[in-house]
């Protein structure tokens, strides 16, 4: 070995980098901790970042060198001029989420159908929530920075292996009549809908979609090489594909079909398979049109069902009122689509049509069903479309500069959690914006155990 170079677990790495190897910093056990209780969300985002910050006060009694004596973590200083530009770049989103925020208060207090208590109650404490989400960000960008493949693995697989555990037992409850743990979801046409610990089937369906993708593609030689290793692997594949359709989660199939697209589209040089793809979703399409197989002999829950059998009419009242509600309020308010509502306060535009919803109270807080809706609705369509493009452009460039380094799986993982909490589950049963700040670490100048990559 010569001086300019040192050699970790087969990696070799600039002789400066291994000098200056340290242990993590506390932003990087909070994202660690964060990322394992992701599947967790029965309790709330602030719950679980409470939790994750007292982690980090016991790994500060803890002490560094108990975690580096076991060789649990390897680290280099992160891009501190990058993290700075994605400091800079939340503070501008959340001013202008003030701003929106402050133009929907001007429309809506005139009109007396608010009052001032309720319009800061709300908008208020959305403002604090999203600052607690942007350390989560800035967690990301840590853990990216300070972990190492192996623990980042572990800890996934932690919070996937609790949520199995928990839905296995859950359907045994039922069946034998146990104290049942969790929410208990049951629907009479496909019986009991397991949600492990994340509060809602839908939630746990696009926990496994995500985890399943990384089961799918995880080749890491060390762990996967061995029988147990593998068993592992093909149970939690199997026991991920059971539970995942148990769920009968729109939401979940949503989520699949993203994924397929996302992978074969930008993540695959198997584009061919594609055209197998479609012909086999036109082949259903055909069958069921065609009357061979009733859309009642699929299972299907009942408003599942009602969306394919009106789906050509185009009508909002096809659509779950968390969607219909929205999307009125859009066609209402198209200057405010594209600047935005202000965090929570599309809940006052979307109320003035609750005498159309099909089973929505006005003791119910109005959200869209899908991310994609909150964020539009909060940001505006412009904003929200340059941050997505922005950090899908950047994780895509991430993910293609790893190709044939073990890393790689890890950095689909993370770009698949970014575009499904984008587009259907937010910050719930996937670390979007903890996703979000990985990408954005990575395309700096990438590294896990896999290389040292200029993105």
């Amino acid at each position: 070995m010569t001086a300019a170079t040192a050699t970790t677990e087969g990696l070799v790495l600039p002789a400066e980098m291994e000098a200056a190897r340290v242990v993590p910093t506390p932003m990087a056990i909070f994202g660690l901790i964060f990322l394992t209780l992701a599947p967790f969300a029965w309790l709330t985002n602030n719950v679980r970042m409470i939790l994750s910050g007292i982690g980090v006060a016991i790994y500060v009694v803890v002490k560094p060198k108990t975690l580096s004596a076991h060789n649990f973590i390897t680290s280099w200083p992160a891009d501190k001029s990058r993290l700075r530009g994605i400091y800079l770049w939340l503070t501008l989103l959340f001013l202008h989420a003030i701003f929106c925020s402050v133009i929907s208060a001007v429309i809506l207090l005139p009109s007396g159908e608010v009052t001032k208590f309720d319009f800061l109650d709300r908008n208020g404490t959305q403002l604090i929530s999203l600052l607690l989400t942007f350390l989560q960000v800035a967690s990301g960008f840590h853990v990216a920075k300070y972990m190492k493949l192996r623990t980042i693995r572990t800890s996934i697989y932690l919070g996937f292996g609790t949520s199995i555990a928990t839905s296995i037992y859950q359907s045994f409850s039922n069946d034998y009549g146990l104290p049942y743990l969790g929410k208990e979801v049951f629907d009479p046409r496909v019986g009991l809908r397991p949600c492990g610990l994340a509060g809602e089937p839908k939630t746990l369906a696009v926990h496994l979609v995500v985890v399943l993708l990384l089961l799918l593609i995880d080749n890491q030689p060390r762990q996967l090489r061995k029988l147990f290793g593998s068993f592992m692997r093909i149970a939690g594949i199997v026991l991920a594909v059971i539970f995942f359709v148990q769920a009968s989660s729109g939401n979940g199939w949503i989520s699949a079909v993203i994924l397929v697209v996302l992978y074969f589209f930008f993540l695959s040089n198997m584009r061919t398979s594609l055209v197998g793809i479609s012909l086999g979703l036109l082949s259903v399409i055909l069958v069921v049109s065609s009357g061979q197989i009733s859309l009642s002999e699929m299972q299907l829950r009942d408003n599942h069902k009602a969306i394919f059998d009106n789906l050509s009419n185009l009508d909002l009242g096809l659509f779950d009122d968390l969607i219909a509600l929205p999307m009125m309020a859009w066609l209402d308010n198209p200057l405010n689509v594209l600047i935005g509502f202000g965090p929570g306060v599309l809940h006052f535009f979307a109320n003035r049509h609750l005498n159309q919803a099909e089973w929505l109270t006005g003791a119910t807080y109005i959200d869209g069903n899908v991310s994609a809706i909150t964020y539009i609705s909060n940001f505006g369509l412009l904003v929200a479309a340059y941050m997505f493009v922005d950090v899908f452009r950047k994780g895509r460039r991430a993910v293609e500069c790893s190709k044939g380094s073990d890393e790689r799986h890890i950095r689909i993982f993370f770009f698949a959690s970014f575009v499904v909490g984008a587009t259907v589950a937010g910050n719930t049963g996937c670390p979007f914006f903890l996703s979000a700040g990985c990408l954005l670490a990575m395309s700096s100048g990438a590294r896990l155990d896999g290389g040292w990559q200029q993105a």
